[in-house]
């Protein structure tokens, strides 16, 4: 038995419901009843988004049939969102790759033979021996879509491979401007606590890195009274349900920023005691601010000078006040340098680690069980791909996991043309769930798990200063013939086991146990680094030294329970302590006026428009291909405000080409005035070329929803990275993804 399409509608508005009642009754409502009989849940956590929150997954015999938020959890609090829910299609999705295939054409020919895991493992643990034998690790480069638990301890092992983490790389612009700011990562607002929010470019009522548990805070609390103002380009949802919503030009943030500082000193609002005591500004360098003022940002912004005074009045004198900072922020060519202008608003009016204001990250340290290799591998960014095709370096091995380059990177046809020339990428590998552009490009294919089948870790600290960790597990059986292989076709000379009940669909497998095996197979001090029978047995070493969690059982206690909550609370209110020379916050105002932080947007009359990439609450790469989620989210329009239509004689449904120095595409038209009437936009999207489920295309599978798919075109969808140049922020060293200047046609 599995959930249909209306049942998934049931468990949705169920979600929401309970989602919405959380902060009233404590608890949310149980959602979905009518499958719960006679079932039985297994707890982990989701991993479709960083925010890792608890989830159970429901099984009914050895069927995977319902995933629900754990009301055990701190941070979501048995929340859960849509992506959430539809992650059991990406299990049972009927075009996932589940067997090892090796190139026997020319690369991109299309042409595989499918092999076994021991032949698989054969070709790239040779391989990797070869390089090493060589002595140059750094021909090996790793391209994450998201990271697995052993794969940094088996990069060390091999002695200085190249990764590059695209979760982190989508805030490494938004981190390095907090490093700068008080030496450590991002922070985290305290919205439960909050009486007044400040919101640059952050869209949380629909989505973000930590989803559920800040929206749910961010409700708890507006119902105590707490004023959201946002400014977007966009009328975002978020935006929508602000008190106020300030159509800001883009890429102006930072200007604005300076004008609310300007007023607020100038008011003599700021806060003279915290900054004498915990920050490096002197009095006398807040008159450096004294030329922006809200006068000259109302030209720049397009923000009213007497909104920017109220709000920056208020903002001093509602206690306590935060601000929240979204990826239309930071993730552009000066977005460390923006990201810190907007933190010195908080910090002038001392709402820094105070509850209800901006509180510096928490992290529970972990040490990792012996033999532990030295780190010896090397953090990249997207430039090493130009460096790749200015041919300033090379690899003799590429292993892409759960990544798409050719699809995510700006200049994604360039990147195709790297990848297919064997001189520049002398063997590549993609270990994916489905046959991505990218993949085809691959001369070994490897069968991905989904995280529903993999083991894991994550320990986090919430807002209120709960330390927890949390277990992801797997949570089904493996179903047919294939599974049947699997023992056979993995266990090597080891003779480890594999019990069913851990072991994916097909003969997929997880990142971690591809590298246990591949460093017996490598052998010496790499061996030496994994004396783990598998990812279970690693984790367990892991939790074995936290006592209080082993005197409740250890990993058994986190298999029946999933959450450990440690019985400590963190000491994030009024702990100041920041990881900086002088043990203060570091504002070096000469040095961010210098740079201009506000000059980020170029138009001119090749391209008069600006357009802005924003995300969606259905919209992520680790759920591409979910057939719930292309139901619902199956096309990206151009949103065009109606004045910009009227003057391009564009109608709504129209199909227009947008063009940018970089590249061009085709989008329909959807006229809309919540949005700014120079600028346009277009939802980022993860859509994998080639999948008949998200494109809508009818065929037949074993899953016969897969004959009733109805929303199927002869048109892509608009992806946007397509118009993006390889921009890089100069101080964080993130790419542009945020928006880019362009002009627009009609078709026809």
């Amino acid at each position: 038995m599995g959930i249909s399409r209306r049942d998934f509608l049931k468990v949705g508005l169920a979600g929401v419901a309970g989602f919405y009642l959380a902060p009233a009754f404590g608890r949310p409502m149980p959602p979905f009843n009518e499958v719960r009989k006679g079932m039985r849940g297994i707890p982990t956590f989701c991993t479709i988004c960083p925010a890792h929150c608890g989830i159970k997954g429901i099984l009914k015999g050895e069927r995977l049939v319902a995933i629900e938020g754990n009301p055990d959890s701190p941070n979501n609090m048995g929340g859960i969102c849509a992506k959430g829910i539809a992650a059991i299609n990406q299990l049972y999705d009927p075009e996932r790759l589940l067997y090892p295939m090796k190139r026997v054409g020319e690369r991109g020919e299309g042409k595989w033979r499918r092999i076994s895991w021991d032949e698989a493992f054969w070709e790239l643990s040779s391989r990797l021996a070869d390089i090493l034998k060589n002595g140059h690790p750094e021909e090996i480069i790793f391209d994450l879509g998201f990271s697995e638990p052993l794969l940094l301890r088996f990069l060390n092992a091999l002695g200085g491979a190249v990764y590059i983490d695209r979760a982190a790389l989508a805030h490494i612009n938004a981190d390095e401007g907090h490093r700068l700011f008080w030496g450590k990562g991002r922070g985290v607002p305290d919205l439960a606590h909050s009486r007044y929010i400040l919101n640059f470019g952050a869209n949380p009522y629909e989505t973000g890195d930590e989803y559920v548990g800040m929206i749910t805070r961010l409700i708890k609390g507006r119902e105590n009274g707490a004023k959201l103002i946002t400014f977007d380009p966009r009328l975002s949802y978020t935006a929508g349900k602000s008190d106020e919503w300030h159509p800001i030009k883009p890429g102006t943030d930072a200007a604005l920023a300076l004008a609310l500082a300007q007023s607020i000193v100038a008011q003599g609002l700021h806060d003279r005691t915290f900054l004498e005591k915990w920050t490096e500004v002197q009095e006398e360098q807040l008159r450096l601010l004294s030329p922006f003022t809200p006068e000259w940002a109302e030209g720049i912004t397009g923000i009213k000078a007497s909104d920017i005074k109220r709000i920056a009045s208020e903002f001093s004198k509602t206690k306590p006040s935060t601000i929240i900072i979204g990826g239309g922020v930071s993730q552009r060519q000066k977005g460390a340098l923006t990201t810190r202008t907007i933190l010195l608003l908080n910090v002038l009016v001392g709402n820094i680690n105070v509850k209800g204001g901006y509180l510096a990250p928490q992290q529970i340290k972990w040490e990792e069980p012996l033999p532990s290799p030295p780190e010896r591998n090397k953090k990249a960014n997207l430039s090493l791909y130009s460096a790749l095709r200015e041919e300033k370096r090379r690899t003799r091995l590429l292993f892409l996991y759960r990544s798409d380059p050719i699809h995510l990177n700006p200049g994604g046809i360039e990147t195709k043309e790297i990848l297919r020339d064997e001189s520049k990428v002398s063997y590549l590998i993609a270990m994916d769930l489905h046959m991505t552009q990218s993949a085809s490009l691959a001369d070994l294919i490897l069968p991905a798990a989904v995280p529903l089948e993999c083991w894991g870790l994550t320990a986090r600290v919430t807002p209120e200063g709960k330390e927890f960790i949390s277990l992801r597990q797997p949570v089904v059986h493996p179903l047919g013939e294939p599974a049947l292989l699997r023992p056979k076709e993995i266990i090597t000379k080891r003779k480890r086991e594999f019990p069913l009940r851990m072991a994916p669909l097909g003969e997929a497998l997880a990142l971690s146990e591809l590298c246990i095996e591949l460093a017996q197979r490598l052998g010496g001090k790499v061996k030496e680094s994994f004396p783990f029978q598998g990812t279970e047995e690693y984790l367990a070493q892991w939790l074995a030294k936290i006592p209080s969690l082993q005197h409740k059982g250890g990993l058994s206690y986190l298999k029946k329970k999933g959450i450990f909550i440690l019985p400590r609370l963190s000491t994030i209110f009024r702990k100041m302590e920041f990881s900086t020379p002088t043990g203060k916050i570091r504002v070096p105002l000469v040095e961010l006026l210098r740079a201009e932080p506000w000059r980020q947007v170029r138009t001119s009359s090749s391209f008069p428009y600006h357009l802005v990439i924003y995300g969606r609450s259905v919209s992520s790469g680790r759920i591409s291909n979910a057939k719930w989620i292309a139901e619902i989210a199956h096309d990206n329009p151009l949103l065009i405000h109606p004045e910009t239509a009227k003057k391009l004689k564009i109608k709504e449904g129209d199909r227009v080409q947008v063009r940018s120095r970089a590249g061009e595409l085709d989008a329909e038209v959807k006229i809309t005035e919540g949005i700014r009437p120079e600028t346009v936009a277009l939802a980022k999207d993860f859509t994998p070329q080639g999948c008949r489920i998200t494109q809508g295309k009818k065929f037949k599978s074993s899953d016969p929803d897969t004959q009733l798919l109805w929303w199927g075109g002869e048109k892509e969808t608009a992806n946007p990275v397509l118009l993006l140049p390889q921009e890089h922020d100069p101080l964080g060293g993130g790419m542009n993804l945020a928006g880019v200047e362009v002009e627009i046609k009609k078709i026809g």
